[in-house]
């Protein structure tokens, strides 16, 4: 048996700066920092035989604070990095729409089929992180790791733990920044996925459930909340948000984006719009400011198909659409 934690490494400057990374090599963000002070705790009272890494900086860092209890040496696996995204890479994440229409669709829609100029496709990410994964496993029968990566070529990889094609791959979530989880390799080194976010997520739930009985789930991490019936008590939507992003982080180590709206299409479009450990709130006298000018894929419901016709009509923004 191996019991292997896969972290993704904490908040990078380029999440901050909002421009697409890849196999850049970008330092960890002063917030990342503090997260890293929270997963250090985390790992306390765990006992590892090895951390493996990505060689990139912010991932280096992330693993030299699960190591913090630890004391072990710090293993770097070129396999694990994050994909080389060619001309994406240091373009800001308002500029690929424009710069590459098509393949920042596929990016969003079509991830297995993702290949930015001078790059490397997803299925070469997909095929060395899985060689790569199965090695450690491999050679670690019967011990506990740690395995520090990147968002994207983890999405890879969740494919092949759960069995699924890469094209799957546009239905899983992006872990967050410091999220782990936890995955069982029999004796036969078949998988048995624990993550813990799905465990989080559950007690999440239960957090949301003392503010409002009107949940609505969204897929498996994500809810819609109706507070009107709460705000005479728990105060408006801002305070309740504020409490229950303090109460996950305190009480459950994790963090959670959250969108604020009168309606539940913006309500989703504010939790996607900055991550992870954001709040975002669409006002009926703002909302045209910040929306109109988001590529009209980010709006729930118009998926691949929905977008190619828009696309064709000319339609590239919310703002279009919605004139």
């Amino acid at each position: 048996m191996v019991k292997l934690y896969l972290i993704r490494h904490a908040e990078s400057m380029g999440n901050v700066e909002e421009f697409f990374q890849g196999s850049l090599d970008v330092e960890v963000s002063p917030k990342g920092l503090k997260q890293l002070e929270e997963l250090k705790e985390r790992f306390k009272n765990i006992t590892l035989d090895r951390i493996y890494t990505s060689p990139l900086k912010r991932a280096v860092k992330t693993a030299s604070y699960v190591n913090f209890y630890q004391h072990l040496e710090l293993i770097r696996v070129p396999e694990l990095s994050e994909i080389n995204a060619g001309g994406f890479q240091g373009k800001k994440w308002s500029e690929l729409p424009v710069l590459y229409p098509q393949e920042f669709h596929d990016w969003k829609e079509n991830q297995e089929n993702f290949q930015s100029p001078d790059g490397e496709s997803m299925k070469d990410v997909y095929n060395r992180m899985v060689s790569a994964m199965n090695k450690i496993v491999s050679e670690n029968q019967n011990k506990t790791v740690a395995v520090v990566s990147h968002g994207c070529a983890i999405k890879t990889y969740q494919c092949y733990l759960m069995g699924k094609s890469l094209a799957y791959m546009s239905q899983i979530g992006w872990a967050d920044n410091t999220s782990v989880s936890e995955i069982i390799f029999d004796d036969d080194l078949k998988p048995h996925i624990s993550y813990l976010y799905l465990r989080f997520s559950g007690m999440a739930k239960e957090i949301y459930a003392e503010y409002t009985d009107k949940i609505e789930p969204y897929g498996i991490d994500e809810a819609w909340l109706d507070v009107t019936d709460s705000s005479s008590i728990k105060g408006d939507g801002m305070k309740i948000a504020k409490e229950i992003s303090e109460r996950v982080k305190y009480e459950l180590g994790v963090t959670v984006s959250i969108g604020i709206s009168w309606n539940k299409i913006f309500a989703k479009l504010g939790s996607d719009y900055k991550k992870p450990d954001a709040i975002t709130q669409f006002h009926r006298d703002n909302y045209k400011e910040i929306i109109w000018g988001l590529p009209v894929s980010d709006l729930l419901y118009v998926g691949r198909q929905t977008n190619k016709k828009l696309q064709k009509l000319g339609i590239h923004t919310i703002g279009q659409l919605a004139q």
